[in-house]
């Protein structure tokens, strides 16, 4: 199929490596270049967010996160030495903490995750009370839905 000549939105001229391919031989210099700014350093914030895998409970404030965190670790690693991974806990420990929302069906809310990772971040009463008043919130809306049908 013929391709288009659409612009190169870069000079290539400055890009070496992108020009012959060698994606592998790229520098940070280059990449920046690329990039039109500096490569971010890829540090953590030392704060867990809604886009944060729930892997990352290792690093909570949180007493009970990283509990949370060592069982779900544990069931995994015993999953791992049986030779058959536990696929669906693969799946849960590497998932951001947005798609426990996406995975409950309606259940459980955005304001209720952030609540979860609120808890997470060491403010466990605050996170707490922001995830019972999201459910109570929820199922209130779950009610109107209904009787709307």
């Amino acid at each position: 199929m013929e391709g288009s000549q659409a612009p190169c939105p870069a000079d290539l001229k400055e890009l070496p490596s992108y020009r012959s391919g060698a994606i592998d031989a790229v520098s940070d210099e280059e990449f920046a270049r690329l990039l039109g700014h500096a490569v971010p350093d890829g540090s953590w914030g030392n704060r867990l967010d809604a886009n944060d895998a729930i892997c990352q409970l290792y690093y909570a404030k949180s007493r009970m996160a990283r509990w949370i965190y060592r069982i779900l670790n544990h069931r995994l690693d015993k999953s791992m030495a049986k030779g058959e991974p536990d696929l669906n806990l693969l799946f849960i420990y590497n998932m951001p903490f947005r798609g426990i929302g996406k995975m409950t069906g309606g259940l459980v809310s955005q304001y209720m995750v952030d609540g979860l990772v609120r808890a997470a971040n060491g403010h466990f009463f605050g996170g707490l009370g922001q995830v019972l008043s999201g459910f109570f919130r929820q199922r209130k809306t779950a009610k109107k839905a209904e009787k709307m049908k």
